[in-house]
């Protein structure tokens, strides 16, 4: 698959006017996509988690979680995306 840049995707991926009051759900293509951008910096064995997180928050808040997880002057930017996507599903509660 190609891979795909986050402006592009972040672009793309943009919240739509709501139909019938419901977001529009991303395709499991769409959240592989998403996936592959952050792979970098997902731990070994999280992707599940990781997809559902996509599915759940959606690609921009995702991809935006990825660019401060990237930018950040941390030691372990997997251990910082992985607090950020955990402390956002909690907040989503």
């Amino acid at each position: 698959m190609e891979k795909i840049s986050a402006d592009n995707l972040r672009d793309k991926y943009k919240p739509k006017p709501k139909e019938n009051g419901l977001p529009k759900q991303l395709t499991i293509v769409e959240v592989n996509k998403v996936f592959e951008t952050i792979e970098d910096l997902v731990a070994d064995g999280f992707r599940a988690w990781y997809c559902g997180a996509i599915k759940g928050l959606g690609a921009t808040k995702i991809l935006d979680m990825a660019e401060m997880a990237r930018a950040a002057k941390v030691n372990d930017r997997r251990k910082l995306m992985s607090r950020l996507t955990s402390d956002a599903l909690k907040s989503k509660q």
